[in-house]
């Protein structure tokens, strides 16, 4: 089913005197785990008596959505409400088929930051997290093989150092898995017009904010204010929506990225920022993808795949002994940094052969003895090596940070515009 939309149908069938304080969080873990969902996202939300002065921060159904920025810190009926949610994961989710696990999680304190680390960083054990929860006095239930309930542990503990805002519109049921009706030239336009990001791919002019699967969602337009993203979304001409909500997420933070000294450091299943002196000559391979190694305290291959698109022409510029800092998720088999961005610290002089050397004695060009092995005079034997022969300089790729195409970009990847300012 779709995450996203069963949290929207919990918000909306909370009952009298239950509140939503803030905006609900939609939160993206490790994307690198085998075993994850498509987005392998999970969602979390606050409740109370509220306090302070409401906003609409979406509507389903024609009943607008309405959040507090505080609460007066009243409990709320822990069991009443897991029996109430359990029920709509039950009706909505398709936790009968094979690798829906959905869990459900409620905590009347916050979790520590590091279950949220580990959850987008690094790989949970489930018994850890059950025994967290128990210690914590969480009401939960889970589904499946009970894997769910790392998802939402994590998304209660995201303590939410950076955070975007992704507003989001709902198909009637009516229209699942039918083509949807948009605008295509107007989400192409929405970024430089209102001030949103990763709408579109400005390369292939794909429209990256509508899913192309059978899913709920109608559309998803992302900012860096909540007001933003909800303004943008509704300037749209679509299908007529069931509804929209307005998220906080940790899309576009890089939250995933480890920084890492040495090849030493890196682990499967990890997301790695690490610099390193490239080691080898680039080559592509089938497919049309680029892989270099660099060195680091020990080699290890990056990876810049078709995908990536322009990405692909920076590697294959790089030359043995530049300097780079590579960010990407490290692939188990063969160990691969696969490459979201990369950025060129420093270079070496460049050069090319423009012509053989000239024989002193006979005036003739001399012959390649073979790839370094210098050169020959087929008049009179005589010979020179390779640095004889005239070279001229070839100019190296500018320095700094180059992205892989829109299109290929992760939930969690920084997009290079965010990245100065953050």
């Amino acid at each position: 089913m779709c995450t996203t939309y069963l949290g929207l149908r919990m918000i909306a069938s909370l009952p009298e005197g239950v509140d939503l304080i803030g905006h609900p969080r939609l939160v993206r873990l490790n994307p690198n785990i085998p075993w994850r969902t498509r987005g392998n996202g999970a969602v979390s939300f606050e409740v109370g008596t509220g306090a302070g002065k409401p906003s609409m921060i979406g509507e389903f159904q024609g009943k607008g959505i309405r959040s507090y920025p505080d609460s007066t810190g009243a409990t709320v009926n822990g069991p009443d409400l897991l029996e109430l949610l359990s029920s709509l994961v039950e009706d909505i989710s398709h936790s009968d088929r094979e690798g829906t696990d959905p869990g459900l999680v409620i905590s009347n304190y916050e979790l520590p930051d590091e279950v949220y680390w580990t959850g987008v960083r690094g790989v949970h054990e489930q018994e850890g997290i059950l025994e967290l929860l128990e210690d914590s006095r969480c009401h939960h239930r889970s589904w499946g093989n009970g894997r769910g309930l790392i998802g939402a542990a994590c998304s209660i503990a995201w303590p939410g150092s950076l955070v975007t805002y992704e507003a989001v519109s709902y198909r009637k049921e009516n229209a699942w898995g039918t083509p949807r009706s948009f605008d295509e030239d107007q989400f192409r336009l929405l970024d430089s017009e209102h001030g949103t990001f990763s709408t579109s791919d400005p390369g292939t002019g794909r429209v990256m904010a509508v899913p192309n699967t059978p899913c709920p969602i109608l559309a998803g337009i992302r900012a860096e204010s909540p007001d933003v993203a909800e303004r943008a979304l509704l300037s749209l001409d679509t299908e007529e929506p069931s509804g929209h909500l307005v998220w906080a997420t940790n899309h576009a933070t890089d939250d995933h990225i480890s920084p890492v000294r040495s090849v030493r450091e890196i682990s499967p299943f990890m997301s790695v920022s690490i610099t390193g002196t490239v080691a080898s000559a680039p080559r592509t391979v089938k497919g049309g993808h680029v892989i270099v190694a660099i060195d680091s305290e020990g080699t290890v291959d990056i990876a810049a795949y078709e995908p990536t698109k322009g990405l692909r022409e920076t590697v294959l510029q790089l030359r043995e002994g530049d300097l780079v800092t590579a960010v990407g998720g490290v692939r188990e088999t063969p160990l691969t940094i696969n490459l979201e961005k990369i950025r060129i610290d420093r270079t070496v002089d460049r050069f090319i052969k423009s012509e053989n050397p000239v024989c002193d004695a006979c005036g003739k060009h001399m012959k390649s003895k073979g790839r370094g092995a210098g050169y020959r005079c087929q008049v009179c034997g005589a010979t020179a090596s390779e640095n004889d022969a005239d070279r001229v300089t070839v100019r190296a790729p500018d320095t700094g940070w180059y992205e892989a195409s829109p299109s290929a970009r992760r939930h969690l990847t920084m997009p290079l515009e965010r990245l100065d300012r953050c």
